[in-house]
């Protein structure tokens, strides 16, 4: 049985350009339980 797997290509960007301010832009995106869990799985830490 042959698995499908999406790859795609990691590029560089200015992080400004996703967030314009901090607090309002990437602490909320942050905070949602799905990027917390992909933080926490890249950093192979438990939070």
């Amino acid at each position: 049985m042959a698995t499908s797997i999406n790859l795609s290509k990691i590029t560089k960007v200015e992080l400004c350009n996703c967030w314009q301010n901090e607090a309002t832009d990437f602490t909320p995106w942050l905070a949602t339980e799905e990027n917390m869990s992909l933080l926490a799985d890249a950093l192979e830490m438990i939070m």
